[in-house]
């Protein structure tokens, strides 16, 4: 008799396969890597943004750049492609500007500064992107950013006087000078005095109740000759020596 429909088929379930990243699928710097493992373990070919990756057939494979990443069964009658993995890279820039003695950092994210000739101690409060330290010493700044931490290089920092503290990266242009001169500070003023004396100490030009990282000063009135400028910011002062050029 004819055997019924389906007595002699044989039912085959195919597993899927799939890859997975060990530990994090996030690279950090230029030298880190990750391995990207097929389960069940067999013989694939790996793609990276839809690309073969020559020689790339293992049941596991290094991966040191970012990008999509997949890998598809040599199954004699039959392929299948697994699920796809994001690697990304995130390269943290270590650089630090310095301005008088104020340090910021260059990269985005998240900051601790630290205390280097202190074994590398948190400072406290200091989690902004710069920093004015108030004691001379070495410091550098760990930075997080997108799942990545890197510290920059220790930076030495030198406080001559607590005005540098209060006054970071004041300079006086264009020195020397003619009808007018320009205060420049990085941390604004507020309700400061400016006062300007000649060689004799006499008082040729004062300014009160200065506000802001930038201030002139007209000079076109006074004789050639060498000045000191004052700027006075709740009992601290700073003196810079200034040039009247002859026009």
């Amino acid at each position: 008799s004819t055997p019924a429909m389906g007595a002699d088929e044989i039912q085959v379930t195919v597993a899927g396969i799939s890859i997975s990243a060990a530990g994090s699928a996030i690279l950090c710097g230029d030298d880190d890597s990750t391995v990207l493992s097929v389960s069940p373990a067999m013989t694939v070919q790996w793609y990276r943004n839809g690309t073969l990756i020559p020689g790339a057939t293992g049941a596991a494979l290094t991966v040191d750049s970012e990008g999509y990443y997949r890998a598809v069964s040599q199954g004699g009658c039959y392929s299948d492609s697994s699920n796809y993995i994001f690697v990304s890279k995130t390269v943290i820039d270590t650089a630090v500007t310095i301005n008088g003695v104020s340090l910021a950092a260059v990269s985005p994210g998240q900051y601790q500064w630290l205390d280097c000739d202190n074994g590398f101690a948190s400072i406290p409060g200091a989690n902004g992107q710069t920093f004015t330290p108030v004691l001379s010493g070495n410091y550098a700044a760990l930075i997080a950013f997108n799942g990545c931490i890197d510290t920059t290089s220790c930076i030495n920092v030198t406080i001559s006087s607590i005005a540098d503290v209060r006054f970071p990266g004041a300079h006086l242009y264009p020195n020397p000078g003619g009808t007018e001169v320009y205060l420049s500070v990085t941390s604004p003023l507020a309700n400061a005095t400016l006062t300007i004396t000649n060689s004799l100490g006499q008082q040729v030009r004062r300014l009160e109740g200065v506000n802001g990282t930038l201030t002139r000063l007209p000079a076109a009135d006074l004789l050639d000759g060498i000045y000191c400028i004052i700027v006075s910011e709740k009992g601290v002062s700073k003196t810079f020596k200034w040039v009247k050029a002859i026009q």
